[in-house]
């Protein structure tokens, strides 16, 4: 009730899980391989999202992450339509664009609205999904995270941090026609090769889910 755009949820253990299982959920529905990020932007520590993060935003973000998986992420600056414009436009195969919607976790002038609203704007005229991470903002900047605040509607959402009291825990959110493909059909084909899989001894852990 309190994030509209959360049609459907699903529980995860931390942040940094929400976001590599919203953007592989992102991948899956638009059957597109790469993902737009903006520098400076915190998601976690996986592998997708760990280049673009610490300046120089040019460099490898970590050992161990192997070229292949960097070249399906494109890291801009923020606060830029037309440049995200001409991305999009030139790169066909993004799935997904995530953000922090302040504008990154750490002290600086927050995004303006106008770049928000845009770039909702954009992603939809283009094909690509819009994740908003909202693991710091989510509860935090209104009821309704950073999207009620901005009437903003992403795609899929990222929770975690206050959403667990705590507790290890976090969720991804999201329209239900996207979120269905975590569905079991029961039809043997589309359960092997169609859906999206999720599994993991600590999903959905009750202590967390309760906090």
């Amino acid at each position: 009730q309190m994030v509209p755009s959360a049609e459907r949820v699903r529980f995860v253990n931390s942040g940094t899980e929400a976001t590599m299982l919203a953007l592989r959920l992102a991948r899956a529905y638009t059957r597109r391989n790469k993902i737009l990020r903006f520098e400076g932007h915190f998601h976690g520590w996986h592998d997708e999202v760990v280049h673009g993060f610490q300046l120089p935003f040019e460099a490898d973000g970590s050992l161990g992450v192997p070229p292949q998986v960097r070249s399906n992420v494109i890291s801009i600056p923020d606060g830029d339509l037309k440049l995200v414009e001409a991305v999009l436009s030139e790169e066909r195969d993004v799935a997904a664009a995530i953000l922090e919607p302040s504008g990154a976790s750490w002290g600086r002038v927050p995004l303006d609205r106008s770049f928000l609203v845009g770039l909702r704007d954009i992603t939809v005229r283009q094909g690509v999904l819009l994740v908003y991470d909202e693991i710091v903002t989510g509860f935090r900047f209104s009821p309704g995270g950073a999207q009620q605040l901005d009437g903003v509607s992403p795609d899929l959402s990222c929770f975690a941090k206050i959403l667990a009291g705590g507790l290890p825990g976090g969720a991804v959110a999201g329209r239900a026609e996207v979120m269905e493909l975590f569905d079991f059909t029961g039809d043997p084909h589309h359960d092997r090769f169609e859906r999206v899989t999720h599994q993991g001894t600590f999903n959905a852990s009750p202590p967390s889910a309760a906090a």
